[in-house]
């Protein structure tokens, strides 16, 4: 296997940011309303133009003939993009959206002072989809859940080892501005009554887009080049680091996980996963069911608990190049088929039904610990990162 070529960069936004969900307008819709932090599919198509403007295969809007080459189609990905994750330049450290279980703890009723893993009951429950364990509901209502909530790299691994984070919910990682905009008719005109708010982000002052570039074939320094972000084409510039993303934690961490034989599955992008990783599989009848264990990398998995939010829909524009008449080829545009989508800060709690029967199950751990779900190219572009977490009484 050739090695890969391995660059970290971050991105450096000039203005406010504007990203649309990456699913296609409904017929007569005019509006779509903003979701940050952007979605990998959205960011991968920034990375990818930057790309092709950088080794001239993008002129004047069009494609010369060795882009797909360079950057792939539809059906071929040939690079490997980790992030995006916010990064604060000045503190050296990332940002990543909060896990779906934790309870927050108030100082006051407005100042976010940490974090803890929700309480499960000790039992299980029989509910439609099998057996599972339940949060506590007096603590139910204060999930952090909220637009806008992320950990530093600090408090999201004493999350991992504890159960527990400390600190303020870094707020001043992004803010939003509301944008007043007019809608036109099709002479340009103003419509009357016609205006529309949009919620633009704007990101902290020392902060940056942060993604980790791998190719096997290709030298892709991307190194001050520029291009536009978001749906409103802001500028960007994107700057090469030495600073490395690692998501591994010590050993002794991965020895308590064998130890306890389970762990939470904490995704730190959106995930579209593959049908035999999904969970609540259902077999039996409506009498006796219950769960079909995951077969994961030579683990067998059991849900024991999961939080996922509302699910995401991800389409998108689809860019097919016709070359059946070399003299006369043309791009068409089409509609990427829908997926859905778990959002950024799902977590799944899993036991492991086969630990006994697996030798050095640690070492297992680790080595799976900061990857992927691989599933088509979804995960080359960024979707399905995941880390491990303890699952704390």
């Amino acid at each position: 296997m050739i090695k890969s070529n391995t660059w970290h960069y971050l991105v450096h936004p000039f203005d406010v940011l504007f990203f649309r969900k990456n699913k296609p307008f409904d017929f007569g819709d005019w509006y779509s309303e903003g979701f940050f932090p952007p979605l990998p599919s959205t960011f991968q198509g920034f990375i990818r133009t930057s790309i092709l403007m950088k080794h001239h295969q993008l002129q004047r809007g069009r494609l010369s003939p060795g882009a797909a080459e360079l950057v792939g189609d539809d059906q071929q990905f040939p690079l490997e993009i980790t992030g995006p994750f916010l990064f604060n330049v000045q503190q050296k450290n990332w940002y990543f959206p909060a896990p779906r279980d934790v309870v927050v703890d108030r100082n006051g009723d407005t100042t976010i002072t940490g974090g803890r893993q929700i309480r499960l009951s000790p039992d299980s429950i029989a509910c439609d989809l099998g057996s599972l364990h339940y949060p506590d509901e007096k603590e139910k209502a204060e999930y952090l859940w909220y637009s806008g909530a992320f950990l530093s790299d600090d408090q999201i691994n004493q999350y991992r080892k504890q159960g527990t984070f400390s600190g303020d919910n870094c707020s001043s990682v992004y803010h939003e501005e509301e944008h007043y905009g007019i809608q036109l008719k099709k002479n340009k005109s103003i419509e009357e009554h016609r205006f529309y708010l949009t919620p633009y982000q704007r990101l902290g002052k020392e902060m940056a887009f942060y993604f980790k570039l791998e190719s096997e074939k290709f030298y892709l320094d991307l190194t001050g080049q520029y291009s536009r972000l978001g749906s409103e084409g802001r500028g960007a510039i994107i700057e090469k680091i030495d600073k490395q993303l690692n998501l591994t934690l010590d050993d002794s961490f991965y020895e308590e996980l064998a130890q306890s034989k389970k762990f939470k599955f904490i995704f730190l992008q959106p995930a579209i996963l593959p049908p035999e990783f999904l969970p609540f599989q259902e077999v039996g009848n409506a009498e006796s069911l219950s769960f079909k264990p995951i077969n994961w990398n030579g683990l067998q998995l059991k849900p024991i608990y999961a939080t996922m939010g509302e699910h995401l829909k991800i389409g998108g524009i689809s860019f097919i190049r016709i070359t059946a008449n070399p003299h006369n080829s043309k791009t068409n545009y089409g509609l990427k088929p829908m997926v859905n989508a778990l959002p950024a800060g799902s977590v799944f709690y899993f036991h492991i039904e086969n630990a006994d029967n697996i030798q050095n199950l640690a070492e297992t751990l680790k080595q799976l610990d900061g990857g992927k779900v691989p599933f088509e190219n979804y995960h080359k572009m960024g979707y399905n990162q995941f880390v491990l977490g303890k699952i704390s009484d």
